[in-house]
């Protein structure tokens, strides 16, 4: 790991390398380009490309720890987190060690508090989980037994500490990600695309279906269970590899709705002439065994499934839900040949039956699109934002395009309410739509209420209302009546403060929450029955 300083002298020469660059292509070919701290801009012809620099210092530490093939050098790096960059007190640490790897070891079955307490760890870890796995954008909140340790570090009572805990480890991890995982993918999935003439008409079959099924985050999902189908079709039953887009998506139908997600691991092989041997897949199970991440995605370039952007399990079940109910839908143009086109459209047409509101977007840009178009250049970036980059919303803060600025104002809406409503809503949307590619945001926003907030919680209001500004009275004779017996005396309250309120999700306020939070951006919005 690099030092402080010497982190401070690459970021400095990293920015003068870039303006080095730019003074040269500016004079030695009239190239002009735009520099900022992280990357250069480069101006050609029609095209932008914007190039960044790295060293592989940056990269080997992750690299050593989440893409060895055994699970031991992960598995105590995340024990060792909380101890190392937090630095938990003597009671904390000795509760670590105590646990084991699972938070109900600290859990103090004698008391309620202890109870709550152990569920509160148990929600933080769930929540670290799906930071660390999760996509930029997307996130996942899978349970992972092995990354309880990493958990515990936001219980430590020091908030900051815990904020740069988790920067510094999603930065590495992200790093790693986006400078060495992200390269060697695209590598080996346009060798596929060369060697198999169908495969690049089956992805981007795949991604439609993905955007009319309102299925984000589940792009580089697509694109291994695609890779899987074509490279390793013996293993899934299929005597050759598919001809046309079409039967590879009837294939990867069948493989995403019959696979047992939950009970094993789904290795992908890129290369059908050097499989997985009996040594890596023994390593495969190991790892699925002790981290149980949902879905679990092995390759050789990510042994523990880390890696690989995936959804949340909501997402992820919504998927597997609509692979099998399209996949029964065309099972059924066998026996009626007549109806194939009717069958086609209707796996193509997104039903919003499953959601409960449905926010309508439209441009925000549109009131300044006459003075915006007298200064907009036409030029596009050819390396920016392909169809399955999850970039943030800060990331795109420096593009002068006006599908930057709506996927800009989009993502800052998207994480501006999985902030807010991270526990109470599933947001759902036409991922493909979202990209650059296609305008920078989709038509509307789907939002499904999670179970959970609408189950009927009581309230006591002897609790409740002084959060409200409402005073109470604990004593008196008129909230308490004595009666004295010979023997005992008992004690019993007034009805009034003794009984509880019933607390439940308001749809009226929830909307009119939504509604103000996308201020400027919604047009409309339908709640579903």
């Amino acid at each position: 790991m690099l030092s402080v300083a010497a982190c401070t002298l690459w970021l400095l020469c990293k920015c003068g390398f870039c303006l080095c660059f730019r003074s040269e292509l500016l004079s030695d070919y009239g190239i002009s380009g735009t520099v900022t701290e992280d990357f250069l801009d480069v101006e050609m012809t029609s095209f932008i490309f914007r190039l960044s620099i790295f060293h592989p210092a940056d990269v080997l530490a992750a690299g050593a720890v989440y893409a060895e093939p055994t699970s031991e050098p992960l598995a105590r790096h995340l024990k060792g987190l909380p101890e190392r960059l937090v630095g938990l007190g003597s009671h904390a640490g000795d509760s670590l060690r105590a646990a084991n790897g699972s938070a109900r070891g600290l859990c103090n079955a004698d008391s309620l508090s202890g109870e709550q307490e152990a569920s509160d760890k148990d929600n933080k870890v769930a929540e670290i989980v799906s930071l660390l796995t999760a996509d930029d954008e997307d996130g996942s909140a899978a349970r992972k037994n092995g990354l309880d340790f990493l958990g515990l570090a936001l219980l430590s009572g020091v908030e900051s500490d815990a904020k740069r805990l988790m920067k510094q480890e999603m930065q590495s991890l992200q790093q790693l990600r986006h400078l060495w995982w992200e390269p060697q993918i695209a590598g080996v999935l346009q060798a596929c695309a060369m060697r198999f003439p169908a495969f690049g008409g089956s992805v981007w079959l795949v991604w439609r279906w993905l955007g009319e099924m309102q299925l984000p985050g589940l792009f580089r999902v697509a694109e291994h269970l695609t890779a899987t189908v074509f490279v390793d079709h013996r293993r899934h039953g299929f005597a050759a590899p598919p001809q046309s887009p079409q039967v590879a998506f009837l294939r990867f139908l069948h493989l995403v709705a019959n696979f047992e997600w939950r009970s094993r691991p789904l290795r992908v092989c890129f290369d059908v002439d050097t499989p997985l041997n009996a040594e890596q897949e023994r390593l495969s199970d190991a790892s699925f065994d002790r981290f149980r991440l949902y879905p679990t995605i092995h390759t050789v370039f990510d042994p523990h499934g880390f890696l690989i952007p995936t959804p949340e399990p909501a997402t992820f079940d919504r998927f597997v839900q609509n692979a099998r109910s399209a996949l029964l839908k065309l099972s059924g143009t066998l026996s009626r040949p007549s109806t194939t086109a009717d069958v086609w459209r209707e796996v193509f047409t997104p039903d919003l039956r499953s959601f409960d509101i449905v926010l309508s977007l439209v441009d925000p840009l549109r009131a300044h699109a006459g003075a915006a178009s007298k200064k907009v250049s036409h030029k596009r970036y050819a390396n920016v934002e392909s169809i399955h980059t999850t970039d943030n919303a800060m990331s795109l803060c420096g593009l002068e395009m006006p599908a930057c600025r709506r996927r800009y104002l989009f993502l800052r809406l998207i994480s501006q309410l999985r902030e807010a409503y991270s526990d109470a809503l599933i947001l759902a949307y036409n991922p493909v739509a979202a990209s650059l590619m296609a305008g920078g945001m989709p038509a509307f926003l789907a939002l499904k209420v999670r179970p959970g907030p609408l189950i009927m919680r009581r309230a006591d209001p002897a609790v409740l209302l002084p959060l409200c500004g409402i005073q109470t009275n604990d004593g008196g004779s008129d909230s308490e009546e004595e009666h004295t017996d010979a023997e005992d005396c008992v004690k019993r309250k007034n009805p009034k403060q003794s009984c509880s309120f019933e607390l439940t999700v308001n749809p009226v306020l929830l909307v009119s929450s939504l509604m103000s939070m996308a201020h400027g951006l919604v047009e409309s919005v339908h709640v579903l029955t």
